[in-house]
């Protein structure tokens, strides 16, 4: 390599050699366990909200998560993505947890894209998560076409060095731009043919639903990980106009959850259709999940610990029965 990257506040500046970014605590994960679960964050655009973070994402960190990953945080007038998303990054390092940066091909242009996975993988990262992301492309002439060329060309530049792979989104519910299911089974199909080797699932409610559209995915061929989303609800009206965006669906049951539970407290309700969940899955034969924190601690925290014992009880199961 002849030259490095610098993370400032205008985004990344390419530099000498003698340029250092090892602040960066960009580790990827080793091969995960059965029962292991991982964290998701959005980068912190304050001081006083970066410190908050590193508070959550510290008391979680005791429960031992395979890895924890940080959005792409959508560029403004003061901060480029690419500076929020590398900022939070290093300072989760303190929590001594692999940690992987999103990659939104929307956010940014191509070059600063690069320079950025460049700048992570030459100090030690070892996953990447890539994705389109939300919203218009900034620059349609200057960014990446599509995620499959994103995941080629990480794939070509640090495929090597990758233990942990590179993921992608998948859409238990399909994404609400595809054509069809189909059509998005194939996105997804194109993007494994790229070098993508695990995906991590929209967040859905159902078991069922999740355990279908993975049926579905193996029967079109796609053979790499596939790990589904939870998504604690701390506010169930904010959460059906996120759903309806996102193309996931909030269930009648979920609803009527807390609807007929006007006596209970509504985390209480949260807390109890999030161990039904993990635990229906964890019953189904999945093995990791992919935790939505809204960076908070309280509810993802106990949807990874009743993950992590449902799991157990299951291959403790299996083991007598052998």
């Amino acid at each position: 390599m002849t030259e490095q990257t610098k993370i400032t506040a205008s985004g990344i500046q390419v530099l000498g050699v003698d340029a250092s970014v090892r602040s960066l605590r960009a580790a990827g994960q080793g091969p995960l366990k059965k029962g292991s679960f991982s964290y998701e964050y959005f980068p912190a655009k304050t001081e006083k909200g970066l410190k908050r973070l590193v508070e959550t994402a510290s008391s979680l960190s005791v429960q031992g998560p395979g890895f924890q990953s940080v959005t792409f945080g959508t560029s403004d007038d003061d901060q480029s993505a690419v500076f929020l998303t590398a900022r939070t990054i290093e300072a989760l390092g303190a929590t001594d947890v692999p940690t992987l940066s999103h990659l939104a091909l929307a956010h940014e242009t191509r070059r600063d894209i690069v320079a950025y996975i460049d700048a992570l993988a030459w100090n030690g990262a070892r996953s990447f998560l890539a994705l389109r992301g939300d919203g218009d492309i900034k620059s349609p002439d200057e960014s990446f076409a599509s995620v499959v060329d994103l995941v080629e060309t990480i794939d070509q530049r640090h495929g090597d060095q990758l233990s942990g792979g590179i993921g992608v989104a998948c859409y238990p519910e399909t994404h609400p731009l595809a054509a069809s299911p189909e059509a998005d089974l194939e996105a997804l199909l194109d993007k494994q043919q790229a070098g993508a080797t695990y995906a991590i699932g929209q967040f859905c409610f159902d078991a069922e639903t999740w355990f279908g559209f993975v049926s579905r995915a193996r029967a079109f061929g796609i053979t790499m990980d596939l790990y589904p989303g939870i998504m604690p609800i701390h506010d169930l009206e904010r959460l059906k106009t996120f759903a309806e965006r996102c193309g996931s669906s909030v269930p009648e049951f979920v609803v009527d959850a807390f609807e007929c539970a006007t006596w209970q407290n509504p985390y209480d309700v949260a807390a109890g259709l999030l161990r039904e969940q993990v635990t229906a899955l964890a019953e189904g034969g999945v093995d990791h999940i992919h935790i939505y924190t809204l960076n908070k601690a309280e509810l993802a925290g106990i949807a990874a610990e009743t993950f992590k014992e449902a799991v157990e009880r299951r291959e403790n199961s299996g083991r007598q029965v052998a």
